[in-house]
């Protein structure tokens, strides 16, 4: 049993929080993040989430208006990371995040050396942060209505695939159950989380796969999406992330990999892997991170460069040259 009371002690006391969750937000920060939220304002607290980037259109049913901010709306006294594993994804909203006193983390991914916030509970072995966040709210006795149930399922299934990925265990499941109990609309949100694609984004899709490459004999595949596919395809940038699911698929690859170009000389990293630690192996020689089998990283490098860099490093960790080194990280 995960012990709240710290956390729970911060949230009782507090009468403004702002909630931060990572960049480039995906289904379980928005459906962990809008939940508290929600229940924080219940419970009498004056709350809004502090956003870095837009919602992602695919995502914007799931949100009931009013809840993100551009800017802090006012002076918090309790900073609550959600989603997060480190401060490095605040990016330009350190400032704020840091401005008071308290600070909590809620949180699923492998921890900094370095712990931020004053109180925590990180589980790398919990599937999403919305479980998490769940039990939170049952912990505090918080009562949670269908909006919240949608936001928390919605989460869930985001981040376990809709149950299929290594951590979506009994209690995964069990949450599930009682979420829909409370009146989340499984079929509904399964469709539009799950099953609802533009056309130009599988078309985006295509091109990726077209232009993939394997590495160490096929047990790696990598491939990358350009600025210029968005353009040539009227794709939108949230079109690239499920490239990283199809390139998994492939039968025979451990490790997949794909770069998202971001600027002239900027790429995003998104790495899977199917039964070993290698993706995030792989992210962290680029300064990321995430889970053992999903992690991202930031390059500063342009396309052609991040794509070498990258390549030589999957066929490097594949070929066994790295093996011994991840190990004794717990990599393996």
């Amino acid at each position: 049993m995960r012990d709240f009371s710290q956390i729970r002690e911060k949230l009782y006391a507090c009468e403004k929080a702002l909630i931060f969750t990572h960049t480039n937000m995906d289904g379980d920060a928005v459906g962990s993040s809008a939940a508290l939220c929600l229940a924080l304002r219940k419970l009498g607290k004056e709350c809004f989430i502090l956003k870095e980037d837009e919602l992602p259109g695919y995502l914007s049913f799931m949100v009931p208006e009013g809840l993100f901010a551009d800017e802090p709306p006012f002076a918090q006294d309790l900073s609550i990371a959600v989603d997060m594993g480190n401060d490095a994804r605040l990016e330009n909203r350190r400032e704020a995040f840091y401005a008071p006193k308290n600070s909590v983390c809620i949180d699923h991914h492998v921890p900094p050396q370095t712990p931020f916030a004053d109180a925590r509970v990180v589980d790398p072995r919990c599937c999403a942060a919305s479980l998490l966040v769940f039990e939170l709210l049952k912990d505090m006795g918080a009562e949670i209505d269908k909006d919240m149930a949608d936001l928390l399922y919605g989460g869930i299934i985001s981040d376990t695939g809709s149950f299929k990925y290594d951590k979506s265990g009994p209690d995964a499941h069990r949450a599930a159950a009682e979420l829909i109990e409370l009146g989340a609309d499984y079929e509904k949100l399964s469709v539009l989380l799950l099953d609802n694609r533009s056309l130009a984004g599988i078309r985006l899709e295509d091109r990726a796969m077209a232009r993939a490459a394997f590495v160490s004999g096929g047990k790696g595949i990598i491939s990358c999406v350009l600025l210029s596919d968005l353009e040539e395809l009227s794709a939108r940038p949230e079109d690239m992330e499920t490239v990283i699911d199809r390139l998994r698929s492939v039968e025979s690859a451990e490790l997949a990999a794909v770069l998202k170009q971001r600027g002239e000389r900027l790429c995003k990293l998104s790495a899977r892997s199917k039964q070993s630690c290698l993706a995030r192996a792989l992210c962290e020689c680029f300064g990321g991170g995430g889970h053992d089998k999903a992690s991202g990283a930031t390059l500063e490098m342009d396309p052609e460069s991040a794509l070498a860099a990258v390549s030589a490093k999957a066929e490097e960790l594949l070929s066994g040259s790295l093996a011994a080194s991840a190990g004794e990280r717990g990599l393996t």
